[in-house]
């Protein structure tokens, strides 16, 4: 049970008291670095532009004030928060539930997959925060179900992750919808040309806040790669999986055939695993989630798309089957590890004809990524059990 004496930092000590039970249930003492630089700022008044890195305590950085500024006596919405995902719609509204639990503040999270009926249920109730993805949002506004002439402030999560999944026209047309005096806040990992465009059309005379300035390695994340041919690389991941022994892992495929083929290719190998795809409806994806989570399951296949949102605090590896020569798709994939002061280790596994885009990336990204070699079977038998 929380201490409910324990004392906190002086940033948090300042928020009303109701918001301070709610930070020592989450287990906060001290606000991180983003925390520190948005929550003065948002409360001020102004707009913000934040580059900060996944798992670096975004949602507390715009929550708290968020839940701050909910005037509960009024049953409408205030606060709207865009995000690219279902899975990070979903986390992220249980934490702003969590924080605005005991002053009466109702958090609706609305994304497509799933039916529209408990979504009209909460809106018809009165959602003073909707947290959701653009499209899902879009219909609901479109049929006139959902209201957004109160709201005050509008958070963009990891918006370059909503403009790479072609949100912008949706994302344009919300804004139609929007009072024009309102705060306006944009959190992205990345920071590219296309963001700042967005960051013109939503935000005015914004305040640009940079978290671990020193690039795209911000986290205790050892970065590694092997090289190998492509008609061999699912045999090296099980070789590097039984060597290196992780405790738990997302492993990164660019399409959901390889997800398919690699999930199979490891079961059939009595590799504890599962897989996430699009492909999957979101009951299934929930229930495989909760397993690594729970550290039911130590491997979880994925697509970068269905790996959005995850938000695993102790993920021990991310291993890119298939690599990216994107530099924010590279940082976005190894950023679910090493987090919350944590060490995490990255791996890629590149093919001949992948070694050039590879390196380009590293020299883009600032990332240092050594290479290790291929385990052979002689350095995997001492790890395997005698058999009987």
């Amino acid at each position: 049970m929380t201490d409910p004496n324990s004392e906190l930092a002086e940033l948090f000590a300042e928020v009303a008291p109701d918001i301070q039970r709610a930070i020592r249930d989450l287990g906060w003492r001290t606000p991180t670095p983003v925390q520190s630089a948005a929550i003065p700022r948002m409360r001020a008044g102004g707009d913000l532009i934040v580059r900060a890195q996944t798992g670096s305590g975004k949602t507390g950085a715009f929550g708290i004030p968020l839940v701050e500024a909910i005037d509960t006596s009024l049953p409408k919405t205030q606060a709207i928060v865009l995000l690219p995902t279902r899975e990070l719609a979903n986390q992220v509204a249980k934490d702003l539930d969590a924080l605005g639990q005991y002053r009466g503040v109702r958090t609706l999270p609305i994304y497509g997959g799933v039916a529209y009926g408990p979504q009209l249920e909460g809106l018809d109730k009165g959602a003073h925060i909707i947290v959701g993805t653009p499209g899902r949002i879009l219909d609901h506004l479109k049929s006139g179900r959902m209201d957004l002439s109160s709201t005050k402030v509008l958070v963009l999560d990891e918006a370059d992750e909503m403009l790479g999944l072609g949100f912008w026209p949706d994302m344009k047309e919300i804004a139609s919808y929007l009072p024009k005096k309102r705060q306006s806040h944009l959190f992205s990992a990345t920071m590219p040309e296309r963001v700042r465009s967005l960051s013109r059309f939503f935000l005015t005379n914004a305040e640009d806040v940079t978290i671990d300035t020193d690039g795209a390695n911000p986290q205790k994340i050892e970065h590694f790669y092997y090289v190998c041919t492509a008609s061999e690389k699912e045999s090296v991941l099980a070789r590097i999986l039984a060597y290196e022994e992780p405790d738990s892992a997302i492993i990164f495929c660019n399409t959901k055939a390889d997800v398919r083929f690699i999930t199979a290719y490891l079961a059939k190998r009595d590799f504890n695993v599962d897989q996430i795809s699009g492909d999957l409806p979101q009951s299934a994806r929930e229930k495989a989630m909760a397993k690594i989570k729970a550290g039911k399951l130590r491997f979880l296949v994925a697509t970068d798309v269905a790996a959005r949102g995850i938000d695993i605090s102790d993920l021990a590896y991310v291993i890119n089957y298939t690599t990216s020569d994107s530099p924010e798709v590279y940082v976005h994939r190894t950023g679910r590890t090493g987090r919350a002061g944590k060490s995490g280790i990255a791996i890629s596994l590149v093919s001949g004809l992948d070694i050039g885009n590879f390196k380009f990336m590293q020299t883009v990204s600032g990332i240092t990524v050594k290479e290790k070699k291929v385990p052979t079977e002689r350095d995997i038998a001492p790890k395997r059990p005698p058999k009987r």
